[in-house]
């Protein structure tokens, strides 16, 4: 029930297949490390790949440092331009751990 996606800005070539497993899932938890500027780097811009999380009932915290989890939207990590990553918990609300 928790997949964990860390593939150095390759995400959104795995998000098909991803989308078909957590359609069979209505507990999925995913940790995964996000770095946009790597995805629009390989032609894929992140706002309509969140906006399918979004739409599935999804939310969205980040992972800080200090393990504690902060509530972000898909509008702001659709904004983040740096070029560190985000370490991102994306769970169904129901299911927040």
């Amino acid at each position: 029930d928790v997949i964990k996606i860390d593939i150095d800005g390759s995400e959104p070539l795995m998000m098909d297949g991803l989308f078909q497993l957590i359609d069979s899932n209505d507990e999925i938890q995913i940790i995964m490390e996000y770095c946009p500027v790597l995805w629009s780097a390989g032609g894929y811009h992140p706002l309509p790949i969140l906006q399918k999380f979004a739409e599935r009932g999804f939310s969205f915290h980040i992972i800080g440092y200090d393990s504690q989890l902060v509530p972000t939207t898909v509008e702001a990590l659709a904004m983040y331009s740096r070029p560190e990553h985000l370490d991102l918990k994306i769970g169904r609300s129901k299911a927040l751990c």
